[in-house]
C-alpha cells in the first residue's frame, strides 16, 4: 500500500520491519539489505524517529558481516541524531564504535569502562531491556579478564531481565558457556537441553515491546503484524522446550546463540561427542553471513574448527581454524588472535598426528603472550595447561 500511494516514510517501516523479521531468525545478511534500504527511504521521508532504530539494527548486522567501515559510518550518522531525539538506545546491547575499538586494540579495560557506564544509564531509566543487555556486555568482560564467578552472577542478573521472545537465550548462552570453563559441564548441558527460564517477564516490558516499533509499520508490510507476533509466540513456546534444533523448526536469533555457546562448552567440559553434533549447526551459521558469535565476537570459523575437531573431521576443521587466523589478522580481532590460536592447538593435540605437537607448542606460545599483553588471565593457564600437554606428546 505504501509503494503504490508513494509513501517513502510508510514503506521505510515496512522494511524495517522486514529487517527485524530477518534479525529474529538470525539471517544477518538479510537484515542489513533490508536495513540498509528502509534507512534510505527514510531519510528522504525524514522520518528521524524510525531512522534511529533503523540505523543502529544496520550498524550492527553490517558489523556482524564484517562490513565494519561500513557499519562505523552509520554509527557517525546515529550517534547525534540519537541525542537529539533523546534516542540513547541500550537494549540492542552494541555499539560499533566501541566494539571496533575492542577488537582492533584488545582494549578490554576501556571496553568495560563503556558497558559500567552505559550500565548505570540503565539503571537510572529502569528498563529492563536496558539492564539486560547491560549486564549481558559486562558479564563478557568479566569472562575476558579471568573473574568467572562474576562473570556468572552478571549473565544470571541477566537472565532475570530477559522477556520471551525471539531474542530469548542470549543471557543462558553465556551462563551455558561459563559455567563449562568453571568445571561445571552437567549444569552447562542441563541448560542446553532445558531450554529458556520460565521466570515470568515483567508486564510492562513483554517482548513484544522490544519490537514496537516495527509492529505499527508490520500492519501493512508483506510481512503483517501477524508474521511478527508470530515470531514473539513461537519463541514463548520454547519456555517448554530444550534449545535444542528440531527438524522443521526454525532457529529463532537466541537459540542460535545458545547453540554456538554450547559447541565450546560441550568441548570445554569434555562432551565432544556432543559437541561434534553442533558442526551442522555452526555451518548453517556461517551461510546467514555473520562472522561472529554476538557478545564476545567469537569468530563462528572457530567454532566450526572446534564442532569438527569433536568429530574427529580433521581435514575440515583444520581448515576452518586457517580461515579463522587469517581472518582474526584481517579484520584484526584482537581476541580472537590467541584463542583460535588455543583452539586450533587443542585440535592438533587430539589428532596428535606427526608434527601436530610441534605446532600446537608454536601456536600455544604465540597465545599466551597475546593474552599475557591484552590481561585475559585465566586464558593463559588454559594455554599453559595445553602446552604443558604438547611438551609431554
Amino acid at each position: 500500500m505504501a509503494e503504490r500511494i508513494g509513501d517513502d516514510e510508510l514503506l521505510g517501516q515496512e522494511i524495517e520491519a522486514l529487517a527485524i523479521h530477518h534479525l529474529a531468525y538470525g539471517e544477518i545478511r538479510e537484515t542489513a539489505k533490508f536495513a540498509l534500504k528502509a534507512a534510505e527511504l527514510l531519510r528522504r521521508a525524514g522520518g528521524l524517529w524510525y531512522l534511529v532504530d533503523d540505523l543502529l539494527f544496520a550498524e550492527g548486522a553490517l558489523f556482524m558481516t564484517g562490513r565494519t567501515a561500513e557499519s562505523l559510518a552509520l554509527w557517525h550518522e546515529r550517534q547525534p541524531l540519537a541525542e537529539r531525539l533523546g534516542r540513547v538506545e541500550l537494549r540492542w546491547g552494541f555499539d560499533a564504535s566501541a566494539t571496533e575499538t575492542l577488537l582492533r586494540t584488545g582494549d578490554i579495560h576501556s571496553f568495560e569502562l563503556f558497558w559500567k557506564s552505559a550500565a548505570e544509564h540503565a539503571l537510572s531509566l529502569q528498563d529492563p531491556g536496558s539492564i539486560w543487555q547491560t549486564h549481558i556486555n559486562l558479564g563478557v568482560v568479566h569472562f575476558w579478564k579471568g573473574r568467572w564467578q562474576e562473570a556468572l552472577d552478571s549473565f544470571e542478573e541477566a537472565e532475570k531481565n530477559e522477556a520471551a521472545g525471539a531474542f530469548s537465550g542470549w543471557a543462558p548462552a553465556f551462563i551455558l558457556l561459563t559455567r563449562a570453563y568453571i568445571g561445571d559441564g552437567r549444569g552447562a548441558l542441563a541448560i542446553l537441553r532445558r531450554g529458556p527460564s520460565a521466570a515470568p517477564e515483567p508486564e510492562s516490558h513483554s517482548a513484544s515491546s522490544l519490537l514496537f516499533p516495527m509492529l505499527k509499520a508490520a500492519r501493512s508490510s508483506g510481512l503483517g503484524l501477524t508474521g511478527l507476533l508470530g515470531i514473539i509466540r513461537e519463541s514463548r513456546s520454547m519456555r517448554t522446550r530444550s534449545f535444542l534444533p528440531r527438524r522443521g523448526r526454525r532457529i529463532t536469533n537466541g537459540t542460535w546463540t545458545v547453540l554456538l555457546a554450547a559447541v565450546e562448552g560441550l568441548a570445554i567440559a569434555g562432551e565432544k561427542a556432543e559437541a561434534a553434533k553442533l558442526y551442522p549447526v555452526a555451518l548453517e551459521a556461517i551461510k546467514t553471513g555473520a562472522l561472529f558469535r554476538p557478545y564476545d565476537f567469537r569468530l563462528l570459523d572457530t567454532l566450526a574448527g572446534i564442532a569438527a575437531g569433536a568429530g574427529e573431521n580433521w581435514t575440515q576443521a583444520e581448515e576452518h581454524f586457517r580461515t579463522a587466523l587469517r581472518r582474526a589478522e584481517e579484520l584484526p580481532h584482537a581476541i580472537e588472535q590467541p584463542e583460535a590460536r588455543r583452539w586450533y592447538a587443542w585440535m592438533l593435540l587430539e589428532r596428535n598426528a606427526p608434527g601436530d605437537p610441534e605446532k600446537a607448542r608454536q601456536l600455544l606460545t604465540e597465545a599466551l603472550e597475546m593474552y599475557r599483553r591484552i590481561g585475559m588471565p585465566k586464558h593463559v593457564e588454559l594455554a599453559d595447561a595445553l602446552l604443558a600437554q604438547a611438551q609431554r606428546a
